[in-house]
């Protein structure tokens, strides 16, 4: 064998190793980043965004100094060194499950972290789940509601009253369960009265799109950076996706990794 054959020998080889090794690379890199076991499995859908422009004035949310969107949606004083932000969706069941956690302990988060100002919690309502019918007809009205500064209060009955229906019952709760249908809107108007709001001030904020546009550029401004998974969490230089189970402890194992205890 003379020594050009043997390079040639050589070279083919190498040709056959480097062509394997690059499919064997494509073939892992393609099932990466796809489990997402405690964040919502299901993608991020534009058709609400593509409507709105994002807003201009908005910091980098991901930042840990992007000032307060919406001060109506803010737990806490806005002068609280520590800003804890949560992206979430009236519809994803793991923002529920941060949701309610937090307010089983309710009483424990205001006396040691809210009270003493040691944060604040400012909630980012967003629309951003495949079937985003009712997270949009949600949203719209939790934005209204927030415009007569009864944010926490409406939210807090629907999300209780989501989890009730739907998510305790395995319906819309993970991966493959069976969908939540696309709710009237006495689904949502039939919350006014325990949230203390009135109706003829909703029925006019709704009719304008008023709520439906807070939503739109919300989720247009959420869409440029955030990471496809909801709930995501931004406290200081931490940040994190996803929420399924520990509870209150593990909220505030959240809250120590942001340097608050």
């Amino acid at each position: 064998m003379t020594d050009k054959t043997f390079k040639a020998i050589l070279i083919s080889i190498g040709v056959v190793f480097a062509t394997c090794l690059v499919v064997v690379i494509l073939v892992f890199s393609s099932g990466s980043g796809k489990d997402s076991a405690t964040s919502n499995d299901k993608s991020k859908s534009t058709s609400i965004a593509s409507q709105y422009k994002p807003r201009a004035d908005y910091a980098d949310q991901l930042s840990p100094s992007s000032p307060v969107w919406n001060q109506s949606m803010l737990i806490g004083d806005s002068t609280s060194k520590n800003h804890f932000i949560e992206y979430t969706d009236m519809f994803c069941p793991y923002c529920a499950k941060f949701n309610l956690a937090l307010h089983s302990s309710q009483a424990d988060f205001e006396q040691n972290y809210i009270q003493p100002k040691k944060m604040n919690l400012e909630i980012r309502l967003v629309s951003m789940l495949t079937d985003h019918e009712n997270s949009d007809k949600g949203g719209a009205y939790t934005y209204c509601a927030a415009k007569e500064n009864k944010f926490q209060e409406y939210y807090s009955a629907m999300i209780q009253k989501v989890n009730e229906q739907y998510f305790a019952k395995g319906i819309g709760a993970y991966h493959g369960a069976p969908d939540i249908p696309i709710l009237p809107d006495s689904f949502f108007e039939d919350e006014y009265a325990k949230a203390g709001l009135d109706k003829q001030k909703m029925t006019e904020c709704m009719q304008k799109g008023e709520g439906l546009n807070d939503l739109g550029v919300a989720t247009a401004t959420a869409s440029r950076k955030l990471p496809n998974g909801l709930p995501h969490f931004v406290f200081n230089t931490f940040t994190t996706s996803g929420f399924d189970d520990g509870g209150y402890s593990r909220i505030k194992t959240m809250f120590k990794a942001g340097g608050v205890s």
